[in-house]
This record gives structure tokens, C-alpha cells and sequence, in this order.
């Protein structure tokens, strides 16, 4: 039984061996190419503001035990690019809307916003009142 055991474990062991000797750690790309300057650094300081807001002309639904509410809550995030003590860049700046996606938050897409925004970008990203995460009564 043990030079079963034994056996097994050798085979395992050269089989991780040969798979990890295939593996290869990604190079970074030559610094002409456009995804090495997305990859380098940001432009802009990042900024960041919370958000809440209410929609009392539509209610939120019943969700399992929670009995819904009279009026529809939003949390979410403002990811925009800044300059040191002066709040946002001078100049436009185009939006972008982040929508998460089922179970997740406003600030799931957090590292993308980040990105986005110390490059230029305004990123707006809401959370659902009955998918997210936290959702009353569960997503």
C-alpha cells in the first residue's frame, strides 16, 4: 500500500513538475507599443466622491424577507481625474458608466475606474437597490 502511495505521489510531483516548467512569467510589452503606455504610469491623481441618491417616484420590491420601501436608494462611486488640491482636472473630460454585474457593487470595477480616471476619464458607477452585494434581503 505505501509503494502505491509512494508511486502516486511521484507521478504527481513530475507531472506539476513538467506543467510548471511550460509556465512562463508575461513580459512586459516593448515600450512602443500602445498597451505599454496604457500599462504605464497615470496622467492624472485620481479623485474620488460618494454618492447617494434617491428615486422617490419608483419603489424598490420586495426581496425575500425585506418588505421593499416606498422609494428606490442609490450608493455609488465618482472616480474623476484630479490635480493636487484643486479637485478636478482643468479641461473636458468624457464619461464613462460602469454597470456591475449581478451580486457586485458600485466598487467592483474599482481598479478600472481608477485607471480610467488618471488617464482622463469621469467614471460613474451606481449600485443596484436588489443585485448588489449588500441588497436587502440578499442579491
Amino acid at each position: 500500500m505505501i509503494i502505491r502511495i509512494v508511486a502516486v505521489l511521484a507521478v504527481l510531483v513530475t507531472g506539476i513538475w513538467i506543467v510548471a516548467s511550460y509556465i512562463k512569467i508575461p513580459e512586459q510589452p516593448n515600450a512602443e507599443l500602445a498597451s505599454a503606455k496604457w500599462l504605464a504610469h497615470s496622467f492624472y491623481e485620481v479623485g474620488f466622491a460618494e454618492i447617494e441618491l434617491e428615486d422617490r417616484s419608483r419603489p424598490t420590491s420586495s426581496n425575500r424577507e425585506y418588505r421593499g420601501h416606498t422609494s428606490r436608494k442609490f450608493e455609488g462611486g465618482l472616480w474623476y481625474p484630479a490635480v493636487e488640491d484643486d479637485g478636478v482636472a482643468p479641461g473636458s473630460h468624457p464619461v464613462v458608466i460602469f454597470s456591475h454585474g449581478f451580486g457586485a457593487d458600485y466598487n467592483s470595477g474599482e481598479y478600472l475606474a481608477e485607471n480610467l480616471a488618471s488617464r482622463g476619464y469621469i467614471v460613474l458607477s451606481m449600485s443596484y437597490p436588489l443585485t448588489n452585494t449588500d441588497a436587502p434581503g440578499g442579491p
